[in-house]
């Protein structure tokens, strides 16, 4: 079987894999899965480019706003300083979403891992439908646990985000809830 942890990088590690040895057994698989927002019109922006470019030059290109942290100079100025030991190189797609999964799944891949279980990780890119992506990928990995966290990043403490909602009703497999 295949267990499927969902996680956006703000599941506790340590309560996580605990959860899940619980619920693994012996020939269990354990898919750590991140899925990444993105605005569609940056992803068209940069697929109608054609070639690969300098960060700085694509974000320049696609104008004031199409990243979402203002202006396109500033985004250019953020994304430049992670990206320092990058310099010169192209950023693509791919590698922003595996760069980005990976920083965000690496602790959590680490603990599971370290308790001797077998476990991979994968990201998939969605636009604002969190549940119905984390849901395909339940679908395609053939999943017969979704471990995912209890709480959104809305504003209502204690209540249960939407997207765990949207996930707890429309799934067709046990979903199972890690106290974030």
């Amino acid at each position: 079987m295949k267990i499927l942890v969902a996680t956006d990088g703000h599941l506790d590690p340590e309560a996580t894999s605990d959860l899940v040895g619980r619920l693994h057994t012996e020939g269990d698989t354990v898919v750590v899965l991140t899925v990444i927002d993105h605005p569609g019109e940056v992803l068209r922006n940069f697929a109608d480019l054609g070639t690969w470019k300098d960060t700085d030059q694509i974000l320049g290109e696609a104008g004031p706003g199409a990243t979402g942290f203002g202006s396109g100079g500033v985004a250019a100025s953020r994304m430049s300083k992670r990206n320092r030991s990058m310099k010169g190189q192209p950023l693509t797609l791919d590698t922003y979403f595996i760069e980005t999964a990976t920083r965000l799944q690496a602790s959590l891949l680490g603990q599971l891992e370290g308790a001797g279980l077998a476990v991979e990780g994968k990201w998939a890119p969605t636009e604002r439908r969190t549940a119905r992506t984390i849901l395909d990928v339940v679908a395609d990995e053939n999943a017969g646990i979704l471990v995912i966290g209890s709480h959104g990043g809305g504003r209502f403490e204690g209540l249960l985000g939407s997207t765990v909602t949207k996930l707890i009703r429309q799934a067709s497999i046990p979903v199972v809830l890690v106290r974030s």
